[in-house]
């Protein structure tokens, strides 16, 4: 570059500088333009994570309800609550029905593999603070507390899992993130622990 500017006259080179300096000129004027263009989508990008904070809170609050909503229903159905009826012993026409039925006749014995073919898998579902988790249940008008999906055999598209816990024994109604993959307990089923698995067309 320096031996091609040596051919240049005194009148040339004047020119050259008078278009640098008007190159100089707009690449200022297009830094600040892109400077201003990097301030604006910033702003824009702070704006979409407050919408998409305050859209995560709505969803969050309508699940909120909907649980809340369940839950109100439950009780006035005494599926659960702090006040369920008391539930008595069997009845003697239960007790004289039972013994009724006797193996007075010939023995009759069957035998069925029923372990041919099982898979097995191990899950560990890991809880703390559970000192903690009745209130969080009750803040989130939720029943019980639910495991992610895990699968057992890979090959079965049914061979899907969650685990519900209840720390009191008390309703198993859980609120799954796809409703539709996961049957419901039965209505009024209480306990500590179960296993759910997924919905199915023949079962």
């Amino acid at each position: 570059m320096a031996e091609a500017l040596r051919e240049l006259t005194a009148e040339r080179i004047v020119g050259r500088m008078t278009q640098e300096t008007a190159l100089h000129s707009r690449l200022q004027d297009q830094l600040r333009e892109a400077e201003d263009e990097i301030a604006a989508a910033q702003e824009r990008q702070r704006l979409r994570r407050q919408l998409e904070d305050r859209m995560e809170f709505t969803t969050q609050q309508r699940l909120l309800l909907e649980r809340k909503q369940r839950r109100r229903a439950s009780i006035d159905h005494d599926e659960c609550g702090d006040h369920m009826p008391f539930v008595g012993s069997v009845s003697s026409e239960q007790h004289s029905r039972a013994a009724h039925v006797s193996s007075k006749d010939t023995l009759v014995q069957a035998a069925v593999a029923y372990g041919a073919g099982v898979k097995e898998r191990e899950f560990v579902w890991q809880l703390s603070g559970l000192s903690w988790l009745p209130y969080s249940l009750q803040q989130e008008g939720r029943e019980c507390a639910e495991s992610k999906m895990f699968e057992v055999d890979f090959k079965e598209e049914d061979s899907r899992y969650i685990l519900v816990f209840s720390p009191h024994g008390g309703c198993l109604n859980h609120s799954p993130d796809d409703p539709d993959e996961f049957t419901e307990i039965e209505e009024g089923t209480t306990g500590t622990l179960a296993l759910v698995r997924k919905q199915a067309y023949y079962g």
